[in-house]
């Protein structure tokens, strides 16, 4: 009885190029490559991750606006700031003489007075430079009065008007917080009825 013959399958030439390509040292370099890619892109991940949550913790800014108008060649500069270490707010008046020779303005009771407005609502009201009745200025010069809005005064608002509370979102990261939007109106107590206005947000404790 004749012997079969063994048969030998030959491989095809893509597969043999296939085999000395994985074999080669450019195969060996390019799992490396995958391997180190795979490790800068975990790397990456972790870094995004780090900068989120400082993002989420990080403090927001001091609040500061200001407005400037002028009267009788004088500077009124009107400003607002928050303290956020104990809630309150800061309203300042810097005055400047624009004119070249000396200014006197007379006010009645006091300068001027700091209203809070909710929409069209007054709902607070504090005096700014309380027994001035009298600024004389030489020319160039300067003066500044500050009067502090204590946060307590915001609380019994938000408690007398819940109404008043609205929801904001202030970042994808950071859940829904109530505030209320109020308008500081300064008002000159000038008779000629010269004011101006800031926005804030309180939010809700």
């Amino acid at each position: 009885m004749p012997k079969k013959e063994e048969i030998q399958q030959k491989e095809s030439p893509a597969e043999e190029v296939l085999k000395r390509f994985r074999s080669s040292p450019l195969a060996e370099k390019t799992s490396k490559k995958r391997k180190i890619s795979g490790g800068i892109f975990f790397v990456n991940l972790i870094l995004l991750v780090l900068l989120i949550l400082l993002y989420m913790n990080k403090k927001a800014p001091e609040e500061y606006r200001t407005s400037i108008f002028k009267y009788k060649g004088l500077q009124f500069r009107f400003s607002e700031s928050k303290d956020k270490g104990s809630g309150n707010y800061y309203f300042s008046l810097t005055i400047k003489s624009m004119n070249q020779k000396d200014t006197r303005l007379h006010f009645h009771d006091r300068l001027a007075d700091i209203v809070l407005y909710h929409d069209d609502l007054p709902v607070y009201k504090m005096p700014l430079g309380e027994n001035v009745t009298t600024l004389t200025l030489s020319p160039g010069g300067t003066k500044t009065l500050v009067e502090m809005l204590d946060r307590s005064a915001l609380i019994k608002i938000s408690d007398r008007h819940p109404e008043f509370a609205s929801s904001k979102r202030k970042s994808w990261f950071r859940p829904e917080i109530k505030h209320i939007p109020f308008i500081a109106e300064l008002e000159l107590n000038t008779g000629d009825r010269m004011s101006t206005s800031l926005p804030f947000d309180y939010e809700v404790e």
